[in-house]
């Protein structure tokens, strides 16, 4: 009799091979799913992040059955829900910027868009303000306002109950003191077209605004400053693990992490609450970014704000609270953080290799100077900070033109290419003694200034002690 080979097998191991196929699903299944493996890890970070009824089981059978299918195209779906839900939080406490910001609601180029305005701790007579406002709008926007009253939790509250009333694909954040250009629904429609299912970020400029008194009794908002464009043009996922640099009216959010996912607003936190979002939702979702201004972020000057009603270390421990979620989460990472990382630990090499040829320089010098003298010169502090424009002006100017800053050029360039800009040299002459002082607290807190301080600190040094070996040398003579 001849047996060929597969019943040869499948009669030593005693066994039909539907079996064996059975055996070694069982037998490989344990281990892909092992508690050791990173995307186990990252399957029960999901499940302990939903923790609001999500289903991830639910999401990921949905997923494999969808995988080898093309997406749908958003622009082909037909429904009756909108693209953007808009929340927007209110005290009843700035009805001025609150009419500003419908009246910028009512001239957007793309008006596929709800709001769920959300009076959060109202008084009789805030409520009766708010609905007022409500009804001066025209109809056709008055007619997409949906109410609601929260009469607990604290601000971050009205945002949990705001994305959950939301019907659209995406939902976005515009407080009540926000101001959008026409193009923000726009933009972020587009965006979505290219990048379905992301969080979609648009560029913001930041102002500073006074409240002021008009005339006839009123309050209304003033520009203080030029608009200052200190946000990066894109979304860089490094350099949001160290802080926030999307304000949220920036942002939109798509749905499927609040309902699908189970996202939701930390309420533990009492600042800092839309960064933590934003990062859990990125860490997920990846961002898709636009290099279009869109909107405004307003700094309030000398209004009542989050910076004036919590210290400073409230918000620096919550900060700590968002760090340690980032330490224990496994991370997905977008293609091409591989090469940022690399180049980011290629300049940390070169720092370290010019900071260790200046050591050894240091070293080969026999100073005449004593040791206490050169303990002086390494710690003793920078004098205080003027507060004469010309003086301002000229401590950017001498930076500039630093040796520090000149040879830390390459670095620079090396990085604003990676990130797929060219960064030119300011305009000082124009800027105010604020945008200078802002400019010049930038400077010096870059990562050029502060990897070279350590060739500050040692220059007058070896100065010093080059003139002193002259001074020797020429005595001897």
């Amino acid at each position: 009799m001849i047996v060929k080979n597969d019943d040869r097998d499948r009669q030593a191991s005693g066994m039909d091979i539907e079996s064996r196929e059975r055996a070694v699903t069982s037998d490989t299944q344990p281990i892909y799913m092992s508690d050791c493996g990173l995307f186990n890890q990252f399957i029960k970070h999901l499940e302990k992040e939903a923790s609001h009824g999500a289903e991830i089981s639910v999401v990921l059978e949905g997923y494999a059955q969808t995988a080898r299918q093309p997406p749908p195209n958003p622009s082909s779906l037909k429904t009756d829900t909108p693209f953007l839900s808009i929340v927007t939080r209110t005290q009843g406490q700035r009805p001025d910027t609150l009419r500003e910001a419908f009246l910028t609601l009512s001239g957007q180029s793309c008006q596929d868009f709800e709001v769920i305005l959300v009076g959060h701790k109202l008084d009789t007579p805030g409520e009766a303000l708010v609905r007022n406002i409500v009804s001066d709008q025209p109809s056709w926007l008055r007619s997409r306002i949906r109410f609601i009253r929260v009469d607990h939790g604290n601000r971050t509250t009205p945002l949990n109950i705001g994305f959950q009333e939301s019907a659209g694909r995406y939902t976005a954040i515009l407080d009540d003191d926000d101001f959008v250009f026409a193009n923000w629904v726009e933009v972020f429609k587009n965006l979505e077209l290219a990048n379905p299912g992301r969080v979609l970020r648009a560029m913001s400029v930041l102002q500073d605004f006074e409240e002021v008194e008009t005339q006839f009794g009123t309050k209304c908002s003033r520009a203080v400053s030029s608009p200052r464009s200190i946000y990066p043009l894109t979304f860089q996922l490094l350099d949001h693990l160290r802080g926030n640099y999307s304000p949220p009216v920036a942002l939109a959010f798509p749905r499927y992490f609040f309902s699908s996912l189970g996202g939701r607003f930390d309420e533990t936190l009492t600042t800092t609450e839309d960064w933590d979002y934003l990062m859990r939702a990125a860490f997920v979702c990846g961002v898709a970014s636009a290099a279009v201004v869109t909107s405004i972020y307003r700094q309030w000057i000398s209004r009542e704000n989050s910076r004036t009603i919590h210290p400073p270390q409230e918000w620096i421990d919550n900060h700590h609270r968002i760090f340690e979620k980032h330490d224990n989460s496994p991370l997905l990472l977008e293609a091409g953080t591989t090469k940022i990382l690399r180049q980011i630990l290629d300049e940390r090499d070169q720092l370290r290799a010019w900071a260790k040829r200046l050591d050894e320089e240091l070293r080969s010098f026999q100073s005449p100077t004593p040791p206490a003298e050169i303990a002086r010169l390494i710690h003793e502090p920078e004098p205080n900070m003027p507060e004469n424009i010309e003086l301002y002006r000229e401590q950017v100017i001498a930076i500039l033109n630093s040796t520090s800053w000149k040879i830390t050029t390459v670095l620079r360039t090396m990085k604003q290419l990676a990130k797929g800009k060219r960064i030119g040299p300011p305009d000082i002459s124009s800027l105010n003694i604020a945008d200078l002082r802002q400019l010049l607290d930038a400077l010096n807190s870059s990562t050029s200034w502060r990897a070279t301080a350590s060739i500050r600190r040692i220059a007058p040094i070896l100065r010093k002690l080059k003139k002193a070996r002259s001074d020797t040398a020429n005595n001897g003579h």
